[in-house]
C-alpha cells in the first residue's frame, strides 16, 4: 500500500524573507505589520527544524543564495515535489517574483546527499499561458487513494490539476472556496490529510454540492475528518501536515497559532492518530501568509543503493 506521509522533508533556508506585495494580492493572511524582522524569521525557521528533528523527522535543508532576493523562498513546496518513483516534478508560479525560487542547484543538493532522480517533469510552460499549479499548495493529496483535491483559485487552474492528475494517476476532487468573499488561494490552507484523519473546513467551500462532494470523498476513505471554522483557518489550523518518525509513528507539524486555534477536544481527537508537534511561527505566518506545512516539500524519493 502507498505511503500517505514522508519521513523526510526538504525546507529552504531564506536569505532574502520578507513581505511581497505581488502575492498579496490574493492571500488575505499576509499582513505587512511593523517591528517584524527577517531575523525573526530565520530563528523561526531553525526552531522548526530543530522540533522536527528532535521529533524523528529527516530535515534535508538548502541555503538560498543572498543574492537571489526571494522573499517567499522558504515555501518550496509550491515549485517542487518529489514522487515515490524518483520523479521530480516542477511547478507553474502565478507571481513572476516566485518563480525565482526554481533553481536546478537546489535539486542537485538532495542528489548530493544521497536521494535518487528517475526523471524531471516540468509544467512551467503553464506560465506562459497565464495557468498556474503551486504544488502542494495547490494540491493536497491522498496518496493512499490516489486522489487530488483541488480548490479552483488564480493559482490553481482546473486544466492543469487535471494535467497532473493524469500524468501521476490520481483522481482530481475539484471544488471552489472562499474566505470573506475572497477565493482560497491555496487548498492547503483549508484541507488537510493524514493516513487516518483529515481537517477541512467546510464553511469555506462555497456550493452546497462540493461541499457534499468533498465530505463524501474524504469519508468514503474511512478517516476521521475534522471539521474547523474559518476563524481556526486563519489561524492556519488547517495548514498542518502529516509526518513519519524514525520509530515507526506519526507526528502533526504544526504553528503554535494553529495548535492554540484548535479546542481542546480537536486537539484531543487529532491525537488518538498522530502526535502533535507544534512550533511557534509568527513572523513567517504574517509576513508570509503561510504557515508550516507550506515550508515543508515532503520528500518520498528513493535513496541511491550502493
Amino acid at each position: 500500500m502507498p505511503v500517505q506521509s514522508a519521513g523526510t522533508v526538504w525546507m529552504v533556508r531564506p536569505s532574502s524573507f520578507g513581505f511581497n506585495p505581488e502575492t498579496a494580492a490574493d492571500n488575505v493572511f499576509q499582513q505587512p505589520v511593523e517591528g517584524l524582522s527577517a531575523g525573526h524569521a530565520l530563528a523561526e525557521f531553525d526552531a522548526l527544524v530543530s522540533s522536527l528533528t528532535s521529533a524523528g523527522v529527516v530535515v534535508e535543508q538548502w541555503q538560498e543564495p543572498p543574492w537571489s532576493g526571494c522573499p517567499d523562498a522558504l515555501f518550496p513546496n509550491n515549485w517542487v515535489s518529489f514522487a515515490e518513483d524518483g520523479r521530480v516534478v516542477l511547478y507553474p508560479m502565478m507571481a513572476p517574483s516566485r518563480r525565482l525560487e526554481r533553481r536546478p542547484e537546489a535539486i542537485r543538493s538532495l542528489q548530493q546527499q544521497g536521494y535518487s532522480i528517475s526523471a524531471w517533469t516540468d509544467l512551467t510552460a503553464g506560465e506562459t499561458k497565464g495557468v498556474y499549479l503551486e504544488g502542494t499548495g495547490s494540491l493536497v493529496l491522498d496518496h493512499i487513494h490516489r486522489m487530488a483535491y483541488a480548490s479552483v483559485s488564480e493559482r490553481t487552474h482546473p486544466s492543469m490539476v487535471e494535467q497532473w492528475c493524469e500524468m501521476m494517476g490520481y483522481e482530481p476532487v475539484l471544488f471552489h472556496s472562499s474566505m470573506g468573499g475572497v477565493p482560497v488561494y491555496h487548498t492547503n490552507v483549508i484541507l488537510s490529510i493524514g493516513t487516518t484523519w483529515a481537517v477541512l473546513c467546510p464553511d469555506a467551500i462555497a456550493h452546497a454540492e462540493e461541499r457534499s462532494l468533498v465530505c463524501s470523498a474524504l469519508e468514503s476513505t474511512g478517516r476521521m475528518v475534522l471539521h474547523v471554522t474559518p476563524e481556526q483557518v486563519r489561524s492556519f489550523a488547517a495548514n498542518i501536515l502529516e509526518l513519519a518518525d524514525n520509530e515507526g509513528g506519526y507526528l502533526v507539524a504544526c504553528s503554535g497559532s494553529a495548535w492554540r486555534a484548535l479546542t481542546a477536544g480537536q486537539r484531543t481527537a487529532l491525537e488518538h492518530h498522530a502526535r502533535l508537534v507544534p512550533a511557534e511561527i509568527p513572523t513567517i505566518e504574517r509576513f508570509g501568509g503561510g504557515s508550516v506545512r507550506c515550508m515543508l516539500a515532503e520528500v518520498f524519493l528513493p535513496r541511491v543503493k550502493y
